[in-house]
């Protein structure tokens, strides 16, 4: 029976969210806070017994409890006050600008452990229940606020997002809570995908995880204006045509014939040089009969 209750405890453990539950944070700003489930208390009362505990210090006060960078700690309760069974509980990291807690500064979301009804969530369940998480590392993220709050964790929190806390308006969600640091807490390096929120926080790390998978998608083309004026050059053909005479070619654009310039016409009879030649001949060989039929009369003469 030991052996069983050990087990029992053991699974008991590992199913309500020691490891960051597949829920994606809430980014709906405009949405928040949920609704909670009709008689269900808000805030801490929601919960029984909540406790938080790390290096054998364990208090009811997140606030309160001790911790060092890189240092694991745990929220545990024993269930859930009548009608809320059922309703999302998360304990979460984030990226700070200042050690302690200022409503006009934004914190962005680092890490975060969840149990909830949600699709892909570890559900919670209706007994003793712990999440773990660990404290941001200092040379990451060298000041930081930890929640523990109902529902999923917000991916920002502050004036540009919302607040787990009655600062959001309608209900809160908050828990407990703890702000720190361990050294400057600026600057923090930019994401460099988006240079508007820390390197470190959760919405640049999970983003450019997935910017590292190689992609087969080719390169857009590159379309010019259309606004851009063409001229278009009239381009004259200089080889003869069909339909046009000789000594013409074909003009492509206006579709009519023109003269080339310069352009000599082909020869259709004899040369006009050889002609004057055979005449020239006809010429001298007439002389020639004329003188030799008169040379004999002047020889009679003398």
């Amino acid at each position: 029976m030991a052996l069983l209750s050990a087990i029992a405890g053991l699974l008991l453990f590992v199913v309500t969210g020691t490891s960051q539950a597949e829920v994606p944070p809430i980014r709906d700003y405009a949405s928040y806070p949920p609704a909670l489930p009709a008689g269900c208390v808000d805030g801490e009362s929601a919960l029984v017994n909540v406790r938080f505990t790390a290096g054998g210090v364990t208090t009811a006060d997140l606030g309160a409890l001790p911790l060092t960078a890189g240092q694991a700690f745990t929220m545990t309760w024993d269930g859930f006050a009548p009608g809320c069974e059922g309703v999302g509980v998360g304990l979460s990291s984030k990226v700070a600008t200042v050690p302690v807690f200022d409503q006009s500064t934004d914190y962005w979301l680092r890490a975060f452990s969840y149990c909830g009804p949600e699709a892909g969530a570890t559900p919670c369940v209706n007994g003793t229940n712990t999440l773990t998480l660990a404290v941001p590392p200092a040379s990451e993220v060298p000041c930081y606020q930890l929640d523990a709050h109902l529902g999923p964790p917000l991916a920002q929190v502050g004036p540009t997002a919302d607040y787990y806390g009655f600062l959001n308006g309608v209900r809160s969600m908050l828990i407990s809570a703890q702000n720190g640091g361990f050294a400057a807490c600026t600057p923090l390096p930019p994401c460099p995908t988006n240079p508007s929120i820390p390197a470190a926080a959760y919405d640049c790390t999970s983003s450019t995880s997935a910017s590292t998978v190689p992609s087969t998608t080719q390169p857009p083309v590159t379309t010019l204006n259309s606004q851009v004026t063409t001229t278009t050059v009239p381009v004259t053909v200089t080889t003869r045509a069909a339909g046009c005479s000789t000594g013409q070619s074909l003009n492509s654009v206006t579709g009519q014939c023109t003269t080339v310039a310069g352009a000599v016409l082909p020869a259709t009879g004899r040369s006009s040089a050889s002609m004057s030649t055979i005449g020239g001949l006809f010429v001298l060989s007439g002389l020639c009969v004329a003188f030799a039929y008169r040379r004999p009369s002047t020889a009679r003469r003398a």
